[in-house]
């Protein structure tokens, strides 16, 4: 399990609107199959994937409001199974989140080193997305105040 965390000058609802957003366009790589409410289905394309180049998945999301969101591969072109989530804790003040990405990876190589590489690249993964979902967040709160 990788876990990354990042500080973002946003209350935890404007975050977990970020979070959405990234399903719905933010990113041009992720693509909103099916929601209910509370059940996402997100088909991602990533690009330049070290040993596999081009993979596509299947996610599903589960929302807990403001504070998580849950998420498993249903399908991939490549990967063997992930999962994971999205950890929303507020500041005592509310005025900031900590946002933990926890995620879990078994690509399936079947290579030396093959669980050092997959934890690497989900980490260095994982903080772009973190990144992408601040910029987002501050952007919109900046903007909404």
């Amino acid at each position: 399990m990788v876990s990354e965390k990042i500080v973002i000058k946003a209350p935890p609802e404007v975050v977990f609107e970020a979070i959405r957003k990234q399903r719905t366009g933010a990113d041009k790589n992720r693509t909103l199959q099916s929601f209910d409410g509370k059940t996402a289905v997100v088909k991602e394309e990533l690009d330049g994937v070290p040993v596999f180049g081009k993979v596509e998945c299947v996610w599903e999301e589960v929302e807990e409001p403001f504070t998580r969101v849950n998420f498993k591969m249903l399908s991939s072109s490549k990967f063997k199974e992930s999962h994971g989530a999205y950890i929303l804790v507020a500041s005592n003040d509310g005025k900031s989140t900590t946002l933990e990405l926890q995620a879990h990876m078994d690509a399936g190589l079947n290579i030396p080193f093959a669980a050092e590489l997959t934890k690497q690249s989900t980490s260095k993964d994982s903080k772009l997305r973190l990144e992408r979902i601040k910029k987002l967040a501050e952007d919109d709160f900046k903007a909404s105040t």
